[in-house]
């Protein structure tokens, strides 16, 4: 996939206003079917749109447009159960700074990322070489992300496993 500098715009352009209308239907679908299974949809057909443009030979830029937007919109739709999972996975008064240090976190690892790709990505006289090594890379977070994801506790949940146990303990202690 190979754009000039003009047709970039166009990427973000139709990305964005995609991520307009799907993002509050991602997150009404993460409110009534739970923020991990569509958390794990998205995340799992995320990897659609990634492996498709790292993969992509020159094609129009209509079709760039299909797969980026469908990127734009999964790989934003993702995030939005994640967040929804990690800020209900911290007590209300905690949550602003858990939050400032998610933030922190996210940045650092978007800034790892470029560089991890800067590295592997090499100009081979006009054309780029092993971009699609960086798609194996993104494939590979995405699916310790989905696991990892898959392990978040909410806040309820802890506190209900926590008097599970404590009940368990007085009635091991009674006995």
């Amino acid at each position: 996939m190979c754009f000039e500098g003009d047709q970039i715009t166009y990427i973000y352009l139709v990305g964005g206003g995609l991520t307009i209308f799907t993002s509050p239907l991602i997150g009404r679908l993460a409110d009534k079917f739970g923020k991990k299974t569509v958390f794990i949809v998205c995340a799992s057909a995320a990897i659609i749109p990634v492996f498709l443009i790292t993969h992509m030979p020159p094609v129009p830029v209509a079709a760039a447009l299909v797969v980026t937007g469908l990127f734009f919109v999964l790989g934003g739709g993702r995030m939005i159960p994640a967040m929804a999972m990690i800020t209900s996975s911290v007590k209300p008064q905690n949550r602003g700074s858990f939050m400032s240090i998610s933030s922190s976190v996210q940045q650092l690892a978007a800034g790892l990322a470029s560089l991890i790709a800067g590295v592997i990505v090499i100009d081979n006289g006009g054309s780029l070489a092993r971009y699609n090594w960086v798609g194996y890379f993104a494939i590979a977070v995405t699916v310790v992300c989905i696991f990892l994801g898959s392990r978040i506790k909410s806040v309820e949940q802890l506190e209900a496993d926590d008097a599970v146990i404590a009940k368990e303990k007085k009635a091991l202690a009674e006995a």
